[in-house]
């Protein structure tokens, strides 16, 4: 009883430091294991204690203790899962990996990105990268096509400078307020001014339409990153919604 009582306890911290981490804790390697087994001992002991002394304080003692360790390991599961879920898009889209995760946690997360990466390039393409491309052929395979030549350069042809950081251009505005440009926010912040008496906050994930020069603004300041710089979308002002 005393083992169980200080697997219970161990139990109950682990719920209290899930709860308030935003992402997932460290937990034992054998965690999972080792939590069925102890669940399942209190169930045998119950069950034996039942048999012999059904109405005793120490068989409602043991089920008050199974009771409550049912719960503590069931919200533990609930907010742990809800985390990699939510995960499993940022994993998707930016490759990045949660630490802290066991194995079987790592390869649950791996099949809930699969699953969020074919339904977004079947049905968000324009927030998803394009997929890669397919592996060399195998030997003794139809050998791969060679790539076009390219076109000599003349000398009125200019020259390709370095690679920029995309830049939002001004387009001919579509409505009074001017053109209103489609961003996607990449983490949070304050609020923005979006009008003359209306702000918003900024939510990481959140997907944001504002006029050029706002948008411009977000996007030197690495909260946003427009959906496609160069496409400007009308409207008569400043709305918060899934682009269609």
């Amino acid at each position: 009883m005393r083992d169980s009582e200080d697997y219970f306890n161990r139990l109950l911290e682990l719920r209290r430091l899930e709860l308030k981490s935003r992402t997932p804790v460290a937990l034992p390697p054998d965690f999972y294991e080792a939590t069925r087994r102890y669940l399942q001992s209190l169930e045998e002991l119950l069950s034996t204690e039942i048999q012999a002394h059904p109405t005793s304080p120490r068989t409602e003692a043991i089920h008050q203790l199974r009771q409550r360790a049912v719960g503590a390991a069931r919200d533990l599961m609930e907010w742990r899962m809800e985390k990699i879920s939510q995960r499993a898009y940022k994993r998707a889209t930016q490759g990045e990996e949660p630490s802290h995760l066991l194995p079987e946690e790592q390869s649950l997360l791996a099949g809930l990105s699969e699953s969020v990466l074919e339904f977004g390039h079947r049905f968000t393409p324009y927030l998803f990268p394009p997929s890669p491309p397919p592996n060399p052929s195998p030997v003794g395979g139809p050998a791969p096509t060679p790539p076009a030549e390219a076109p000599t350069a003349t000398a009125d042809a200019p020259r390709a400078g370095p690679p920029s950081k995309p830049v939002l251009e001004r387009a001919p505005a579509s409505s009074p307020s001017g053109p209103l440009v489609a961003l996607r926010i990449l983490k949070d912040g304050p609020s923005v001014l979006v009008g003359p008496e209306e702000s918003v906050d900024l939510h990481a994930e959140d997907l944001l339409l504002l006029p050029l020069e706002k948008a411009n603004i977000l996007v030197r300041s690495g909260h946003a990153e427009a959906i496609h710089p160069r496409l400007p979308l009308g409207g008569a002002g400043p709305v918060k919604e899934e682009p269609g």
